[in-house]
């Protein structure tokens, strides 16, 4: 079943992206130093991108080792000529 989300802002993104990955077993307590209102700018721009312009999907990858968080977004848009 596909289920849509329709979001206010940035915080309640965050906090369904927060409650989508807890529920699918994900474990959201890794610790990134990193400038707060950048890095949330930063993370914010791309899903909120990823949600405006995919068609029916948007993919979130999360991995992670002792030196790095990566954060890999995916959706569905057509790759045309822009």
């Amino acid at each position: 079943m596909t289920k849509l989300m329709l979001v206010e802002d940035d915080a309640e993104l965050a906090s369904v992206v927060h409650d989508y990955l807890t529920e699918h077993g994900y474990d959201v307590s890794v610790e990134v130093y990193a400038d707060r209102i950048a890095f949330n700018r930063e993370v914010g721009n791309l899903l909120s991108n990823a949600f405006r312009f995919a068609h029916s999907r948007v993919l979130i990858h999360l991995s992670n080792d002792a030196e790095k968080v990566c954060i890999d977004v995916e959706d569905d848009a057509s790759r045309g000529a822009g």
